[in-house]
């Protein structure tokens, strides 16, 4: 199932699927407490277990929150409920500050006024290959 791995002080999650990429999918428990951390590797691997969670997928700390059927929506927007959304769960400014600047530049390159649902993997694709883009943006 998950292996339970201890960093720096500080407990993480590891999920393994061969068939996956990629194959590896490390969370992060944000506790240096060995109880709280099995704790939470218990409920994790329960929800992974029963389909209700994916590593992959899912944000650990938001999949279990009810949400309203997504309506389509333009890509400027949906960076900007994402910004908000990843605000609320109490990402750092520094981060957040990251993902603007980011998204904002993709949200350029495709459209800020496309609909999302037009977005393809060739748009992205076109984004991260294109030689104005720092290679830690990449």
């Amino acid at each position: 199932m998950a292996t339970l791995i201890k960093q720096h002080g500080r407990y993480a999650l590891q999920f393994y699927d061969a068939q996956r990429t990629p194959q590896r999918k490390r969370i992060a428990l944000l506790t240096g407490d060995k109880r709280t951390a099995t704790g939470k590797q218990r409920e994790l691997e329960h929800d992974y277990l029963k389909g209700l969670f994916d590593p992959w997928v899912h944000d650990p700390y938001a999949y279990k929150t009810e949400q309203a059927p997504i309506e389509p929506r333009a890509i400027g927007e949906a960076v900007s409920d994402f910004l908000d959304a990843k605000r609320q769960q109490g990402r750092a400014e520094n981060t957040l500050r990251t993902y603007y600047h980011i998204l904002g530049l993709f949200a350029r390159t495709v459209g800020t006024d496309n609909p999302m649902r037009n977005v393809t993997g060739d748009d992205l694709y076109r984004f991260i290959c294109n030689p104005d883009v720092a290679p830690s943006t990449q």
